[in-house]
């Protein structure tokens, strides 16, 4: 005879001392209320039944292959972290999952290119800020065809926001230089 402990793939996240603390969650909301990108996205883009950096931790444990792309639904601004009452480290789960996917070989090829791409570029501050000036100008003399076609799955559903004049970087420098 065979048991099996129904345990909502609890037993899973215990073997593992990687995710062992996400098991202290108490739901009480904390980082949904402070997460910046479920403010703006809603519970329902997460398709798992709990939402939120919590979910986006948890839901992997039961199916990475299936969930992959939630803990990548994160800016990794440690907010979720900083509020949590019994101190569940979410941000740092969530970066160890995306660990998890990439290792696992579960993340769409083109992310992948792409998030490579982006590291070097960020590795480059010269370049990195040479870039963001070059997208500052161009980006909005774009006509629309380009910058809403099939190619960007972001743009279907938003408006691209005003592009601001200066960098943060250089914005702050001149704030430096101010007092």
């Amino acid at each position: 005879m065979h048991v099996v402990i129904v345990d909502n793939g609890r037993s899973k996240i215990l073997a593992t001392d990687r995710y062992i603390k996400s098991l202290q969650c108490i739901r009480c909301g904390a980082c949904l209320n402070t997460c910046p990108v479920y403010r703006r996205s809603g519970g329902y883009s997460y398709g798992y039944t709990i939402p939120g950096p919590i979910g986006s931790t948890l839901a992997p444990s039961r199916d990475l292959e299936k969930y992959s792309s939630l803990p990548f639904a994160c800016s990794l601004c440690a907010s979720c972290s900083n509020v949590c009452p019994v101190k569940v480290d979410l941000h740092q789960e969530l970066y160890l999952r995306r660990q998890d996917v990439v290792d696992e070989g579960h993340l769409d090829p083109t992310k992948h290119k792409i998030l490579k791409m982006t590291t070097w570029l960020m590795s480059h501050p010269k370049l990195m800020d040479f870039a963001g000036l070059m997208a500052r100008k161009i980006v909005p003399l774009l006509p629309r065809s380009i910058l809403y076609s099939k190619v960007n799955a972001w743009g279907k559903a938003r408006e691209l926001p005003p592009f601001p004049k200066n960098s943060f970087k250089e914005l702050y420098k001149a704030k430096r230089g101010s007092k």
